[in-house]
């Protein structure tokens, strides 16, 4: 991030808010993880940042950030990012399937990347 990042993001809860961890499994016993990690989440919004050389940044979410908690990767959805004298370019996470890639493009060119964890 750099000096000055904003962002208003805004996370609805879509699926899996009627369990959790103590949710009776129906044999006596509880859901555990199961109750958890069938959450679902969609994320909306945007974002914007000014870099150490003084340049800006946009994020706009175009399509719904799908997070499941049952996958470390976002699942589907659409980032626009705009940096200041760039073209706009877009991230494409996909069709909801649980993998590491993402479609990065731009007016000129369409590049499939792996998403990594640190």
């Amino acid at each position: 991030m750099g000096l000055n990042f904003y962002f208003k993001w805004i996370r609805t809860w879509i699926e899996g808010e009627e369990t959790g961890f103590f949710t009776s499994n129906g044999s006596g016993g509880f859901l555990g993880w199961d109750g958890i990690t069938d959450d679902v989440y969609e994320i909306t919004g945007s974002a914007n940042d000014v870099i150490r050389s003084g340049n800006t940044f946009d994020i706009d979410i175009t399509s719904a950030l799908r997070v499941q908690l049952d996958c470390i990767w976002i699942t589907e959805g659409v980032l626009s990012l705009k940096p200041e004298d760039y073209d706009a370019r877009t991230l494409d996470y996909g069709d909801g399937t649980c993998y590491n890639k993402a479609l990065l493009s731009t007016n000129r060119i369409d590049v499939e990347i792996t998403l990594v964890v640190n």
